[in-house]
């Protein structure tokens, strides 16, 4: 797990429920492996296939670090602003996921 010092640590910032709501669903990173993003209240967590829940904290708009690790997730759009999947960045290496529901 990373460890940050007060002054790097990443600060999250608040977003509303209804911001939320939008990135809710589930992401397939590869056949048979899923990322299921919940929203419970005011808070957002991420669940892959066979693992723990772990806490997704807002940087910004569309942007998450996780609860643990040095990883980061950023949601996608299409032209109207549906979310249409996801990129987890773990250890520098990039995966994309296409939202399945």
């Amino acid at each position: 797990m990373a460890k940050f010092t007060a002054a790097e640590e990443p600060k999250a910032v608040a977003l509303g429920p209804e911001v939320l709501a939008k990135y809710v669903g589930e992401y397939e990173l590869a056949p048979g492996v899923t990322f299921k993003i919940s929203q419970v209240g005011p808070r957002l967590f991420a669940q892959a296939t066979g693992q723990p829940n772990i806490e997704l904290f807002a940087q910004s708009a569309g942007e998450f670090s996780l609860s643990v690790g040095d990883s980061r997730v950023t949601f996608t759009a299409d032209e109207s602003g549906g979310i249409t999947g996801l990129i987890l960045r773990q250890k520098g290496r990039d995966t994309k996921a296409v939202k399945t529901r």
